[in-house]
């Protein structure tokens, strides 16, 4: 009786150690279905005037499903006229248009040995102009916003050009250019004073 209760328990113990091992052996699969590719572009990319010199950034303009991508940075968003923060409380990161612009400060110095690298979806939801869009709604979107070393990067489609008061053009001699064309008004000063949330610096 004693012998046939040691084999049940031991039975149990190893049928809960195969179930443990099989977790663990899921969970980097799990983990990798969040990640995602983006590739370098291999054009020029200038920004109001100013080229780019994307091979060497840190924080890079790069390609995912054929869509240029832009990174959020303090000084990349200064310098088109959009102001970020982060509230911790609703785990929110918002961006306005600005009537406030930054002068261009490169980011350069940062080589890479390979032309792609790897994108992740986004954690939180954002708030572009006072609108929210849910986590939810950015998992499920053809073009998400995405992170990229820990910095939120922007698809350049047609909604997100007019949000940020943004146009664009390419041709296969000067590459991709982006202009900001919006005017500066009173609208933007009042969106500025009822921002709410840490800037981010």
């Amino acid at each position: 009786m004693l012998k046939r209760k040691f084999v049940l328990a031991h039975t149990k113990i190893l049928a809960l150690l195969s179930s443990f091992m099989l977790v663990l052996s899921l969970a980097p699969t799990a983990q990798a279905t969040s990640k995602m590719t983006a590739t370098l572009p291999a054009f020029p990319v200038t920004i109001n005037g100013q080229v780019i010199d994307n091979s060497s950034a840190q924080y890079p303009l790069f390609l995912y499903k054929d869509v240029t991508y832009v990174p959020m940075t303090y000084n990349l968003c200064r310098f088109l006229g959009i102001v970020t923060a982060w509230d911790a409380e609703t785990s929110t990161f918002s961006l306005r248009v600005s009537s406030v612009r930054g002068d261009y400060v490169p980011d350069t110095g940062h080589y890479r040995k390979s032309n792609t690298i790897s994108i992740s979806k986004l954690s939180c939801d954002v708030a572009v102009n006072g609108i929210l869009n849910s986590l939810r709604e950015l998992q499920e979107d053809q073009y998400p916003i995405v992170s990229y070393n820990d910095i939120v990067y922007f698809p350049l489609t047609f909604p997100n050009m007019q949000n940020f008061g943004w146009e664009s053009s390419w041709d296969a001699v000067n590459g991709l250019v982006i202009n900001l064309t919006r005017e500066i008004d009173q609208d933007f000063l009042e969106w500025e004073s009822n921002f709410a949330g840490t800037p981010l610096e």
